[in-house]
């Protein structure tokens, strides 16, 4: 069985390959996590580093995941259709949850009335954008009534 420093691979391609997917689509580094089904840590750590120092190395899964997002699929987010239901769900739940619609909205990056219509159940399509900051938005306010519950 090969060392286990033998398993992991350069950083530096991959973060650039991040910076440029994050470039070409406008999406942060939790998207591009989210988008490549890698963890928001590993990108913010490829990023910005640990505790003061650059990433030298990261896990192959995460390389291999990362390097199959492809710059079309980061550009074409913003205008690519998707069914809405799924987003619908996610919308409704954090609604549910308490937060504001014209807030979200405006976190979200879209018009009020967008977000009208996937509450309402009227859209059926919603961009592959709106549909990937969703899943990011549900994961963040998640995680932050997880560790509410936990400072409680």
């Amino acid at each position: 069985m090969a060392a286990m420093s033998e398993q992991w691979v350069d950083a530096g391609p991959f973060r650039a390959h991040l910076r440029h997917l994050m470039a070409v689509g406008d999406l942060t580094a939790t998207e591009v996590a989210t988008l490549a089904g890698v963890s928001p840590r590993m990108t913010g750590s490829l990023l910005h580093g640990r505790g003061g120092r650059p990433l030298r190395r990261i896990d192959p899964d995460s390389a291999r995941a990362l390097i199959t997002v492809t710059s079309h699929q980061a550009r074409s987010l913003r205008s690519r259709q998707v069914p809405a239901g799924e987003s619908c769900a996610r919308l409704r739940r954090l609604m549910t949850d308490g937060v504001e619609l014209d807030d979200l909205a405006d976190r979200l990056e879209v018009a009020p009335a967008v977000l009208n219509g996937l509450a309402d159940g009227s859209a059926s399509w919603c961009t592959g954008l709106l549909a990937l900051r969703l899943v990011v938005a549900v994961r963040a306010w998640s995680d932050r009534t997880a560790q509410a519950g936990i400072a409680a």
